[in-house]
């Protein structure tokens, strides 16, 4: 991640390389936290983890 101004002067963030993967697992895990019945039920029926793992690389 990286952070510059724009021309306003604005703070700008941008994602250079995002790890998708972790991103679900941080959702599943902050879900578990709040109720976790409702987590072990995202984790079974999300089928995001297969839909990333066929994307094309690049």
């Amino acid at each position: 991640m990286a952070f510059a101004r724009d021309r306003s002067g604005v703070f700008v963030v941008e994602c250079t390389e995002r790890n998708v993967h972790r991103d679900l697992q941080d959702a599943l895990d902050l879900l578990g936290w709040v109720h976790p019945a409702a987590a072990e039920w995202a984790a079974d029926v999300t089928s995001l983890g297969a839909v990333l793992d066929a994307r094309p690389s690049g």
